[in-house]
């Protein structure tokens, strides 16, 4: 190529650069080798506010064992129930209470004294769904818990949950409250012994010649046999 000589080109086809710079390569450097524990770092910090584990934020949960998935949701799920208590009291019952105002001159309903309103929020996911179920149990043959805050825990209305049952096995509301409650209660004969001190509780509860009459006719019937 003659000096001063001219050649067509189209942009992008020649890199024009300043008078003594060359051009060369781009290093493949990033990301390194620390980018994924940068990047880790970076869910973490955005994680923490809300006290959610790092595996649950990543949706990994490769470098974690089954114990120590567990032990970091304690702590998310304590927040998250803060949170919604506190969703509660500044939102959905201030709420609650101008709509059911409302209600109560629309509809004409009777309105008790003293009412309380609940709202159910979604169960925690569970891992080991069998040790919750028997945790469960424990609790509610102990008087701990009771069946009602175990479907409100679930997101479940109670009474709507029993009515549809009855109608899917047949029987009355009456009839699988009882069972409910003999099969909740019948664990190490839990329940004969409810029954024993209901009993006993009864008849302290009854006048000194009543007892003395049924304990004479205990003794007779007894005396008969």
């Amino acid at each position: 190529m003659q000096a001063f000589s001219s050649t067509e080109f189209t942009p992008n086809m020649i890199t024009a650069l300043p008078y003594g710079y060359g051009a060369s390569q781009v290093a493949a450097e990033h990301p390194n080798a620390q980018y994924e524990t940068f990047h880790r770092c970076l869910v973490a910090e955005m994680a923490r506010p809300k006290s959610m584990p790092v595996n649950k934020a990543m949706a990994d949960s490769s470098d974690a064992s089954y114990a120590s998935g567990r032990l970091d949701h304690l702590g998310y799920y304590a927040h998250l129930d803060s949170d919604r208590a506190e969703c509660d009291a500044q939102v959905l019952e201030p709420l609650f209470e101008v709509w059911f105002e409302e209600a109560v001159l629309e509809f004409g309903w009777t309105v008790p004294e003293n009412y309380t309103c609940y709202f159910d929020w979604p169960q925690h996911a569970v891992i080991d769904a069998l040790t919750e179920a028997q945790a469960n149990q424990y609790k509610i043959q102990t008087g701990e818990l009771s069946l009602g805050s175990l479907y409100a825990a679930n997101g479940e209305d109670f009474n709507a949950s029993i009515e549809r049952m009855a109608r899917e096995y047949g029987v009355e509301v009456a009839e699988l409250r009882k069972t409910l409650f003999i099969n909740a209660f019948n664990a190490k004969n839990q329940q004969a012994s409810y029954m024993t001190a209901v009993a006993n509780a009864s008849k302290a509860a009854q006048p000194p010649e009543k007892q003395q009459q049924e304990e004479g006719e205990d003794a007779s019937a007894v005396t008969a046999a």
